[in-house]
């Protein structure tokens, strides 16, 4: 589950790499979006992988919150490198 996420946002970052000047005001939106997605992951990951009585549901639990922390540093940090703010 974590690795197929992991190519996922990999082709994101990809495709928005090399784009012009004026998307970058939905990228901004969509990467700030992404980071209360990722607390969330982290927060569902983490209840479900603590309190199921299943090894394979807390294993998939742990997962997506593993999933939500390393999406939670790279979004931050893809949101950190953009200009603050568009050219006119």
């Amino acid at each position: 589950m974590t690795a197929g996420w992991c190519l996922v946002n990999l082709a994101i970052v990809a495709a928005s790499r090399n784009g012009p000047a004026s998307e970058l005001a939905p990228l901004r939106e969509f990467l700030a979006l992404n980071l209360g997605l990722n607390c969330a992951y982290i927060g569902v990951g983490a209840t479900v992988g603590r309190l199921s009585m299943k090894p394979f549901s807390a294993g998939m639990g742990w997962a997506a919150a593993l999933q939500g922390g390393v999406l939670l540093v790279l979004d931050g940090y893809l949101l950190w490198q953009l200009p603050a703010a568009l050219p006119k």
